[in-house]
């Protein structure tokens, strides 16, 4: 396809101009002169956008109004001529009641071959004419936009589509990574689920968070816990001489206070004594028995509880693979649609007679290197249907379908877990209602009885005018007991303090080897990226002549971040990154790439040169029509030669 025509009125700057574009030109002229206005016309008609990629390009001549700003650009192909024309002018309306009209805004107005079209039917004709999707368009006529405006995701995702992705399954197979299957395999699928590498390290560096984040907080519970033990550790030994010890203190204890006493108010005291051990003994068995009617509340109390934990965890376990459900399902409809995208594009291309040429002599090529052409052609589109109806066969209707109807399984199983939940909750509710909270034994009859017993008791001691001599042997021992039973309760703490301390020592070993075999997986699928890296990398620098393509960058923690850098050689042989490469190089890797997708493609478009002046030996191009734009502070105006 080449340009053959364009005229411009009132357009940015430009009060009237025609130009002859047919085969490559060259437009030189001073700075200002309006050689990029030409580009931004011919990229605004076909695109939508100029090609110095401005937001809210207008084509508005600055500080002009009531004017029609025209672009308007004749294409010749093998099917024919076709005339593109826009034309951007102001709305003025006259309200109600209003004298003058009033500015409304700017409308743009679409033309194919004279013939008003809406702007999605002006679209959908240069796409046909163009034979290929409008977002293509822009990566084959302006050098540069590849490298320079598209974003990174996106000049992934062309280079994929242009020269082809490589499987996860080939990359474990080439690699030798077989082991990687294992280590993907999903927790408790029957069926051999695998998780995507993808999935995996997001599950996996999760899981890996939440393990660091337990380990950190071990040393701090530990030493905790370690300020609160005793200095000394008690040997059993120790532990058994004081147990003796308090046992024959007891003794002593109660052979003194079994000692008749030889007057009324060790008499008055031993009654006092008695009854309050009788109170103490009848709350006992008053606790004991209130505990006994609720017993075989507590024990199913329990097992709800059990039942609910069980059935929360199963619930957890239903969502984790519903997420991973959905996360395939959308991934798969959107690979779907991308495949069948790809396959009406290709339905398009057709065979370009242009082909039968010769680009230097306009004669006939001789007919069996037609024929040749022809077969590589059409063993090009047959191998390319081949590689869609392959790839589409993993997110077929039927496949994803199948999917659906796992997901869907998930789903009742999760509403009839969350019924059973319910119902588990209610039990517990139901339950608790019936455990019966005895009154205070202070409240009871047999401690009210007692209690006055006691009362009278200890009014007759008040009564006494004498009262018995502290006995000091019993005083003495009660202090050495005291602090006995001090220590004994000392030490059971320590013990207690130790096992939970054990019992961290051993939650840290367990969550240092499940980290271990969780950052195993990790560097195992890291070696595969890195493979598929290498693959891909390869696979894709093939199909070009000078450049490279970095397409992941190591990260510092080991891990690896997607890019998509071109990188141009240098004079000394060294790659380095377009955006670093002098202008030249630049112009020549956008030629390149140009190049490249123009034959992937089967589509050639008419290319816009600018900076010509600043590539001496640009790289052929001779299926294509350039259009050198070349800054000449020498020229007076603009001025065209043709080359050839």
């Amino acid at each position: 396809m080449q340009i053959k025509k364009l005229h411009l009125e009132n357009f940015r700057g430009i009060k009237e101009l025609d130009l002859d574009l047919m085969e490559t030109v060259t437009i030189y002229g001073p700075n200002g002169s309006g050689k990029t206005t030409v580009a931004n016309a011919i990229s605004w008609l076909v695109t939508d956008q100029p090609i110095t990629g401005e937001k809210d390009f207008t084509p508005k001549t600055e500080g002009s109004h009531n004017l029609n700003h025209i672009a308007e650009m004749t294409l010749t192909s093998q099917d024919g001529d076709i005339v593109l024309k826009k034309d951007f002018h102001e709305i003025w309306k006259k309200k109600r009641g209003s004298k003058s009209p009033e500015f409304a805004g700017h409308k743009t107005e679409y033309f194919v071959n004279g013939v008003p079209h809406k702007k999605k039917d002006y679209e959908t004709v240069v796409e046909t004419f163009c034979n290929t999707r409008l977002e293509n368009i822009p990566m084959m006529i302006r050098i540069g936009y590849f490298a320079e405006e598209l974003k990174m995701e996106a000049r992934r995702k062309v280079l994929f589509e242009v020269l082809g992705d490589i499987s996860d399954e080939d990359v474990i197979k080439q690699a030798g990574l077989e082991k990687l299957n294992d280590i993907l395999l999903v927790p408790g699928a029957d069926d051999g689920k695998k998780y995507s590498p993808e999935e995996f390290m997001a599950i996996a560096k999760n899981r890996r968070r939440e393990i660091n984040k337990k380990l950190d907080e071990i040393p701090a519970r530990i030493d905790e816990l370690t300020k609160t033990m005793p200095e000394e550790e008690e040997t059993p030994e120790k532990a058994k001489k004081r147990s003796g010890e308090i046992v024959e203190l007891e003794g002593m204890k109660q052979a003194i206070l079994s000692t008749p006493a030889d007057n009324k108010t060790a008499a008055l005291r031993a009654a006092v004594a008695g009854y309050r051990a009788e109170i103490e003994k009848g709350r006992e068995i008053y606790l004991k028995e209130a505990n006994d009617e609720n017993r075989g509340i507590l024990e199913r109390i329990r097992d709800v509880q059990s039942k609910i934990s069980e059935a929360e965890k199963t619930k957890s376990d239903a969502l984790c693979n519903l997420n991973t459900i959905s996360v395939a399902i959308t991934t798969m409809e959107q690979k779907r649609e991308a495949l069948l995208k790809d396959f009406e594009a290709l339905k398009a291309q057709k065979w370009d007679p242009a082909q039968e040429m010769c680009p230097t002599c306009g004669q006939s090529l001789p007919a069996d290197m037609v024929n040749d052409l022809r077969h590589k052609f059409l063993d090009k589109l047959g191998k390319e249907k081949e590689r869609i109806n392959e790839a589409g066969k993993e997110c077929s209707k039927e496949r994803i379908a199948n999917i659906m109807q796992e997901k869907a399984k998930w789903e009742a199983a999760i509403r009839e877990n969350d019924a059973a939940l319910a119902q588990l909750r209610a039990t517990y509710e139901s339950e608790n209602a019936q455990l019966k909270t005895p009154l205070p034994y202070e409240e009871t009859d047999k401690y009210k009885e007692a209690a006055a017993k006691i009362a009278e008791l200890e009014a007759q001691l008040t009564d006494e005018t004498a009262a018995p001599k502290e006995n000091p042997e019993l005083k003495e021992i009660n202090e050495k007991l005291n602090e006995l039973l001090r220590q004994e309760a000392t030490a059971n703490a320590a013990k207690a303090t130790k096992k939970r301390i054990d019992d961290l020592e051993t939650e840290k070993q367990e969550l240092g080897a499940e980290l271990d075999k969780t950052d195993a997986g990790i560097a195992m699928v890291e070696n595969f990226y890195r493979q598929k890296v290498a693959l891909v990398t390869n696979k894709i620098d093939s199909e070009f002549e000078s450049i490279k393509f970095l397409l992941f960058k190591e990260q510092i923690n080991g891990g690896l971040k997607e890019v998509c850098e071109p990188m141009i050689p240098d004079k000394d042989g060294n790659l380095v990154e377009y955006k670093s490469a002098n202008t030249a190089a630049q112009v020549n890797a956008g030629l390149e790439i140009i190049k490249v997708l123009s034959a992937h493609y089967g589509v050639y478009l008419p290319v816009i040169l600018d900076r010509a002046e600043s590539v001496t030996t640009p790289i052929e191009m001779p299926r294509h029509q350039i259009i050198k734009l070349k800054v000449d502070g020498l020229a007076d105006k603009l001025t065209i030669t043709k080359e050839g």
